[in-house]
C-alpha cells in the first residue's frame, strides 16, 4: 500500500469524526460516510479501513467517557455519603 493511500484513508477517518462531533447519532454518521465512500468509488478494503478506524476511536472515546463519568459518581456518592471519617491528626 502506498503512502497517499494511507493518507487519504487517515483523512477520510478525520472528516469521518469531524462529522460525527456533536451529531445526536455517530453510527448514523458512520454509516452515510461509508455509503459516501462507495458512491465515490472507494474499494471495499480502504472503505472498511475507514469504517474500522472511526469505530475503533469511537470506541475509544466512548470507553474513556463511560469511565470519567463512573469515577465522577464515584466522588460524587463518597461526599455524600459523608465518605471516610476524617482523623484529627491534634491529639
Amino acid at each position: 500500500m502506498k503512502d497517499t493511500d494511507l493518507e487519504r484513508m487517515n483523512r477520510a477517518i478525520q472528516e469521518c469524526l469531524e462529522r460525527c462531533r456533536g451529531a445526536s447519532d455517530a453510527i448514523a454518521q458512520v454509516a452515510a460516510f461509508v455509503a459516501a465512500l462507495k458512491t465515490a468509488g472507494w474499494n471495499k478494503f480502504e472503505i472498511r479501513v475507514v469504517e474500522m478506524g472511526v469505530l475503533q476511536i469511537l470506541s475509544g472515546l466512548a470507553e474513556t467517557q463511560k469511565y470519567s463519568v463512573e469515577d465522577t459518581d464515584r466522588q460524587r456518592k463518597s461526599r455524600t455519603s459523608g465518605g471516610p471519617a476524617s482523623i484529627d491528626m491534634a491529639d
